[in-house]
C-alpha cells in the first residue's frame, strides 16, 4: 500500500533506469557494430602487433612471413568469438522480452509484441549477414 503512495516516484525512477538502460544498450550495440563490420580494427591489431614484434624481437624477414598468417588467423578467431558472443546477446534479449512478457496485460502484450519484433530486427540487422560472421572480409 505505501508503494501505491509513491507511484509517481516508482515510474520516475523506473523511467529514469530505463533510460539509462536503453543508452548503455545504444552504445555497446554501436561498438559491437563497428567490431563486426570493421576489417580494419582487426588489421590494426596486426600490425600493431607485427611493429611490436619487430620492434623488441628484431624478427627477421622469413620470421615475419612465418609469424603474419598467426596473427590474421588470431583475428579471425577473435571476430569469431565476437559474433557468437553477439548471437548469444539477441539469444537473452529474446528470453528477456519471453520473461517481460508475462507481467503484461494482453492490450499492452499487443504493443510489446510490435517493440519485440523491432527490437528483434535491429539486433539481427546489427549482426549482419550470418556468412560473413566469423570471418575477416
Amino acid at each position: 500500500m505505501k508503494l501505491l503512495r509513491h507511484w509517481k516516484l516508482v515510474v520516475g525512477m523506473t523511467a529514469i533506469f530505463g533510460a539509462g538502460t536503453l543508452t548503455g544498450v545504444v552504445l555497446t550495440l554501436q561498438g559491437v557494430k563497428r567490431a563486426l563490420t570493421e576489417r580494419s580494427a582487426l588489421k590494426r591489431w596486426g600490425d600493431a602487433r607485427m611493429a611490436e614484434f619487430q620492434r623488441r624481437l628484431e624478427l627477421t624477414p622469413e620470421q615475419r612471413k612465418e609469424i603474419r598468417p598467426i596473427l590474421d588467423k588470431a583475428g579471425t578467431r577473435f571476430r569469431g568469438i565476437v559474433a557468437d558472443a553477439f548471437e548469444e546477446t539477441l539469444t537473452q534479449v529474446e528470453i528477456t522480452h519471453g520473461e517481460i512478457a508475462t507481467h503484461l496485460t494482453p492490450e499492452q502484450n499487443a504493443e510489446f509484441e510490435k517493440i519485440k519484433q523491432d527490437a528483434v530486427r535491429r539486433w539481427r540487422d546489427l549482426s549482419g549477414p550470418k556468412e560473413t560472421q566469423g570471418t575477416i572480409p
